[in-house]
């Protein structure tokens, strides 16, 4: 029989329930709000408020919720999470605003961002508290930790860009490196390299009554080194005294690197990338490190053209920051990372690296780097034809080279497929940290070790995907790094209180199917005591009613 709904329930329905009893009791909201106290934000944002004066705020908790909600649902657009939340009594009910109650504007958010959250260190500190509630309920287990990156495409078009001429940072590890070269090449009767002087044309006058100590080190030129084996000696500064004028006088020896760079006009901060067959753009790189169970324990956010081997140290000193714990044991990294200054970091941190084996980058029909032995003993390389190549120099880059005889080279009958150099020499370099990458690849071939990197695709790889799919890590909105930066840290910070709120929600649920287990087994066995009791033949066995007396109390302690 057909039924029309003749209602007048859209004109004069009203509803006679809280908004407690309308949330079904194991809606995912009530896990945001059950695995963590909101409350921490308030004592965050404190002192970005007037005490006494100007307009009542609105709640940050509210604010912080709304940008949690957006995450965490997966609806990317502030305009459009406040809208669902006009409708959606679940996001009422988290948010903590009743039914007639107003729901912030979209712009309320990024306006206060602007004005008070803007530069302060609150969203770190947010992702940490997150990161302590999943340290405190057992979640995390960091004894390995893998570490990756990933782009994120910027909001910055690719065709509005100029080129610069960028000057290169120094190294973190610069200093550490030019000690070990120096002791180096005096090791191997070489003298010193002077250390580097930025490039400057200002011209220094001193009195005769000065001391001239300073420039004893600059009286001896420093030798010049074939660093890349071409004929061009490397850059440096000499200091001359002229005794006729008292001025010192600066050569050209030195300058810092610099690098012609595309730079964007929309966003500075962003980086041109392209790698391979995908589209050239500029983007933003963001490296994660994670734990076994798919927990984000730190992030790093840099520009798009930094390479892997460069943000390692900051996303290290980021997981340092985050997790004040020594628990880790083992890092496990991606190819990029299988550089000699990477692993010296990390076995000097006591940890060891898992990285996979990169193979040598050879020109086809020629020999590769692992075809020449290196003889530790005797410091020199074997080539496939059984001649030695002797040490030569060390660089400043930390590779010492060694080269052949070319009397042995030029009359070679393997020398088409090792050089093609003209003054039939062969140069093979080394790095003064080759040994941690030899030892790096010991470590990968142990049997303990060979499944930990197989969980890379299970644990960084699927939160890669998972953010870029659900999270909306694909593209970003916000130009500069630090507004980019704190996105994709409260995107983390929402992914990691989302996978918390459902481990929460599902231990809950196993551990009721438990307990409702437990007592199906003690009302058995209470029933067959009580069939014991009547029927004494059932069971004349003293061990099995023991056994069940024990299983019962065993059962009881664990229910109370």
């Amino acid at each position: 029989m057909l039924t029309k709904n003749t209602s007048k329930t859209k004109q004069f329905g009203f509803i006679a329930e809280t908004l407690e009893d309308l949330i079904e009791p194991n809606h995912i909201v009530r896990s945001y709000e059950e695995v963590i106290d909101w409350n921490f934000i308030y004592p965050l944002v404190e002192d970005m408020y007037s005490k006494y004066y100007g307009k009542p705020s609105i709640d940050p908790v509210i604010l912080f919720k709304l940008v949690f909600l957006n995450y965490a649902e997966g609806i990317h657009s502030m305009r459009k999470t406040c809208e669902l939340c006009k409708y959606n009594i679940a996001y009422r009910w988290f948010l903590g605003i009743d039914l007639h109650d107003k729901i912030p504007d979209h712009s309320t958010y990024s306006q206060n961002y602007r004005r008070k959250f803007k530069g302060t260190k609150i969203f770190e500190q947010i992702f940490t508290q997150i990161l302590s509630a999943c340290y405190d309920k057992g979640y995390i287990d960091n004894e390995v930790i893998f570490g990756d990156s990933t782009h994120v495409k910027a909001n910055a078009n690719k065709r509005k860009s100029k080129n610069e001429i960028i000057q290169l940072g120094v190294k973190i590890y610069q200093e550490e490196l030019d000690k070990e070269v120096n002791e180096d090449r005096i090791k191997h009767g070489k003298k010193p390299f002077n250390p580097k002087i930025i490039k400057t044309d200002e011209k220094k006058t001193m009195n005769d009554d000065e001391p001239d100590d300073e420039l004893i080190k600059y009286d001896d030129a420093e030798e010049i080194i074939d660093i890349n084996g071409d004929g061009e000696s490397d850059n440096d500064e000499i200091s001359t005294y002229d005794p006729e004028t008292g001025e010192i006088k600066t050569k050209k020896r030195y300058q810092m690197k610099t690098k012609n760079m595309k730079v964007s006009k929309t966003d500075p901060d962003a980086g041109m990338y392209h790698k391979g067959e995908r589209e050239k753009m500029f983007a933003y790189s963001a490296s994660v490190i994670c734990d076994k169970n798919g927990f984000v324990l730190s992030t790093y956010v840099t520009s798009g053209n930094i390479h892997d081997s460069v943000s390692f140290f900051g996303i290290m000193d980021a997981y340092n920051y985050y997790n004040k714990d020594n628990k880790t044991k083992k890092v496990c990294l991606d190819a990029g990372y299988y550089v000699p200054s990477v692993l010296k970091s990390i076995y000097d941190s006591g940890k060891i690296p898992l990285v996979p084996y990169m193979r040598p980058k050879t020109k086809s029909g020629f020999f590769k780097k692992n075809d020449y032995v290196y003889d530790e003993m005797f410091d020199q390389y074997i080539c496939p034809n059984i001649k030695l190549l002797n040490y030569s120099t060390t660089n400043r880059e930390g590779y010492k080279i060694y080269k052949s005889n070319p009397k042995d080279c030029e009359s070679c009958p393997l020398r088409s497929q090792c050089t093609n150099s003209k003054n039939h020499t062969k140069v093979v370099t080394r790095h003064i940290w080759e040994d941690y990458k030899e030892r790096a690849h010991d470590d990968r071939h142990k049997l303990e070790n060979i499944p930990i990197y197989k969980q890379r695709k299970e644990t960084i790889e699927r939160i890669f995907a998972d953010a870029k799919e659900n999270y909306g890590l694909r593209y970003t909105r916000y130009r500069g790094i630090d507004r980019v930066s704190d996105h994709i840290t409260l995107l983390f910070s929402a992914m990691n209180l989302k996978k918390m709120a459902r481990w929460n929600k599902s231990n809950k649920d196993l551990s009721n199917k438990f307990l409702f287990f437990c007592r199906f087994i003690l009302n058995f066995i209470n029933n067959l005591k009580k069939s014991e009791k009547k029927e004494g033949d059932l069971f004349t066995s003293h061990l099995y009613v023991n056994t069940l007396n024990q299983s019962n109390v065993a059962l009881i302690l664990f229910l109370n």
